[in-house]
């Protein structure tokens, strides 16, 4: 995957776990459409979750998002939660992630600073492999990872798409080690 692909991968994968609006079915197909050729494993969960935005309608899916991501939701969309609990350390790591969104040029809105969209344009946007590596490595994969264990009994759509996000995280995780000499390196 080239740096603009991750990017644009990244980008669109934010925008299909923000909350659906009326171009949503084609922000999917973008997204789907990209990863094919680059990341099978992805869009084939991409697939499937497109089938059922364009079996339901709108009204619904917004219902389904809600139900899987917000207060009291199957899972919360936030990766400080899922690293660390609810605490101080919580604390202490979103105010480094606002602080390097705000660094980036990126606006939280009304957005905690570690929601998972936010995250992955944050990663897009990173110039610094290293970085970025880090970032992957040491806090979306393990948070993605813990976000697909409440979906074991729960039947969400969305489950999808974090699956699909995990394959694309793992897999540029490992392209930017061997890159950096991570892996087999040194």
């Amino acid at each position: 995957m080239t740096l603009d692909q991750r990017r644009q991968a990244y980008n669109l994968l934010a925008d299909i776990l923000e909350y659906p609006g009326p171009d949503y079915a084609e922000k999917v197909r973008d997204c789907l459409e990209l990863l094919e050729g680059l990341e099978p494993d992805a869009a084939e969960h991409l697939k499937e979750f497109l089938a059922y935005v364009e079996s339901v309608p709108l009204g619904r899916l917004q219902e389904v998002y809600i139900a899987t991501f917000e207060i009291g939701g199957i899972c919360a969309p936030n990766i400080a939660y899922h690293l660390l609990g609810e605490g101080t350390k919580q604390t202490a790591f979103m105010v480094k992630v606002k602080e390097a969104l705000r660094e980036h040029g990126i606006d939280s809105g009304t957005e905690m600073p570690d929601h998972l969209p936010l995250a992955l344009k944050l990663v897009a946007v990173m110039r610094d492999d290293g970085d970025a590596a880090s970032f992957i490595e040491e806090c979306l994969v393990p948070a993605l990872q813990r976000m697909t264990i409440p979906f074991r009994n729960e039947r969400s759509p969305y489950s999808r798409v974090i699956r699909a996000t995990l394959a694309v995280v793992k897999n540029d995780e490992r392209k930017l080690m061997e890159y950096s000499g991570g892996v087999n390196g040194d």
